[in-house]
């Protein structure tokens, strides 16, 4: 868990833009389409749907590892408003392939 999530999608090359995902990613979040707040909504839904604070017996491993994936949502959500002002004063425009060369601001 300790280890960077890669998305299938970082494979993604139009022929072009060497940062496709990157650049799409930056987009849907920007739209609020698929943000960092919707995945961590989802991990902290199974994380209680699960009882996985609740757990017991075991292993000090696994104890490590409990408290890491309980806390993991709220490290999230600060690393989210961080990247959201970030985003927001780095405001730019790229040109999409796939539509044409379009301008669009990531």
């Amino acid at each position: 868990m300790r280890k960077k999530i890669t998305m299938p999608g970082v494979f993604m090359y139009d022929g072009n833009d060497d940062n496709l995902f990157q650049n799409y990613a930056a987009v849907a979040q920007r739209l609020t389409v698929y943000t960092v707040k919707d995945y961590v909504d989802i991990l902290e839904y199974f994380v209680e749907r699960w009882n996985v604070e609740k757990l017991t017996g075991l292993s000090g491993e696994g104890r490590r590892a409990q408290e890491y994936v309980c806390g993991l949502g709220q490290r999230l959500r600060k690393m989210e408003e961080r990247a959201q002002e970030k985003a927001m004063e780095a405001a730019s425009t790229i040109p999409f392939s796939w539509i044409f060369g379009r301008e669009v601001k990531i």
